[in-house]
C-alpha cells in the first residue's frame, strides 16, 4: 500500500500523510482474519482518520482504490493482475494515475519479499 500510495497525485501534493495512512490501511485490512472480528466491529473500536475509515469500511477514496487494487493482486495466483477482472482493474488504474500494471506487480513482489524477510527474522 505504501509503495502504491507513493505514486499517487495526492502523495505528491500532500507529502507523507497519505503514505502513512496507506500503510495503516494495509495493516488494518488484515485484522478481521487475524482476530476474527468483522471490519465494522474493529472500526468502532479504533480512532482512525476518516480517509482510513472510509477505505476500510467502504473501499472509497484513493486509499479505498489502492486497497481494492491490492486485494485484486492478492487474489491472483500468478502474482499479476487477474485477467478475469480486467475491466474492474482497468477502471481502478484509470483512477490511480501514475500506477500501471507493471508498477503494481513490482510493488507486490517487493511487499512479498519484505514479508518473507520478516518471517525469516
Amino acid at each position: 500500500m505504501e509503495l502504491l500510495a507513493d505514486r499517487t497525485s495526492e502523495a505528491k501534493q500532500g507529502g507523507r500523510d497519505l503514505i502513512d495512512q496507506a500503510y495503516m490501511v494495509g495493516i488494518l485490512s488484515l485484522m478481521p482474519a487475524l482476530i476474527g472480528n468483522t471490519m465494522p466491529e474493529i472500526l468502532t473500536q479504533l480512532p482512525v482518520v476518516r480517509s482510513v475509515h472510509n477505505a476500510l469500511a467502504d473501499h472509497t477514496g484513493t486509499l479505498g482504490d489502492l486497497l481494492s487494487l491490492v486485494e485484486m493482486l492478492e487474489e491472483s495466483s500468478e502474482s499479476s493482475l487477474p485477467q478475469n477482472k480486467g475491466a474492474t482493474t482497468e477502471a481502478l488504474l484509470l483512477r490511480l494515475p501514475g500506477i500501471d500494471t507493471n508498477y503494481a506487480n513490482n510493488c507486490l513482489t517487493r511487499a512479498l519479499t519484505w514479508a518473507n524477510n520478516l518471517a525469516r527474522e
